[in-house]
């Protein structure tokens, strides 16, 4: 195995850092995650954990979140209205075009296009649309298709939309992480 070649395993810090001996064996990374010291020599190889998150503050603003919560809404339900508009828009289009083509195939307008050329034409369309999401697929496989978290949380960087952001809105702390991401409110100290 590549990890096993030590500047590999102290490059991606599978190494006690006091002794310099792999943690790489399934044994040895057991007792390392039960004990947080190494096997071999017994030293520290986590920082310890904070007691409790809950009580730590990442000196986020309270109002500050919820108004960008909110814009964030504010714009993703634009979009999706925009979206819903293009999708009716060419839904007609489309029905339109179809009327058309319907009453050139009447009229016999379309008499000099063979079968294999309608076969053609009806394999290229779903052709294309496989390609396309194929293409997504290697891009974001590939790391090519990078999004970044929205309203991240400064300790798990992760997004705080939606029932998350609700959350964080109502009891000031990750739903993830549990990182109290602003100080208790008023109502909160007194309940």
């Amino acid at each position: 195995m590549i990890l096993q070649d030590g500047p590999m395993v102290r490059r991606f810090g599978l190494a006690c850092p006091t002794c310099r001996r792999r943690l790489t064996s399934v044994d040895t990374r057991r007792k390392l995650l039960l004990t947080g010291n190494c096997p071999h020599c017994g030293n520290r190889v986590f920082e310890p954990e904070p007691a409790n998150r809950a009580t730590m503050s990442c000196g986020l603003n309270r109002e500050e979140f919820k108004a960008k919560l909110e814009a964030f809404n504010r714009k993703t339900k634009r979009e999706a209205i925009k979206v819903m508009i293009t999708i009716f828009v060419v839904s007609i289009a489309c029905a339109a075009l179809a009327k058309y083509f319907q009453r050139l195939v009447d009229r016999g307008g379309l008499d000099w296009v063979t079968l294999t050329q309608w076969r053609w034409f009806a394999g290229l369309r779903p052709g294309t649309v496989c390609l396309g999401v194929i293409g997504i697929f290697v891009f974001a496989f590939r790391g090519k298709l990078k999004v970044k978290p929205v309203l991240p949380c400064p300790e798990c960087n992760r997004s705080l939309v939606g029932v998350a952001g609700k959350f964080v809105g109502e009891t000031g702390t990750c739903i993830y992480c549990g990182c109290r991401l602003f100080e208790p409110s008023s109502s909160e100290n007194t309940s």
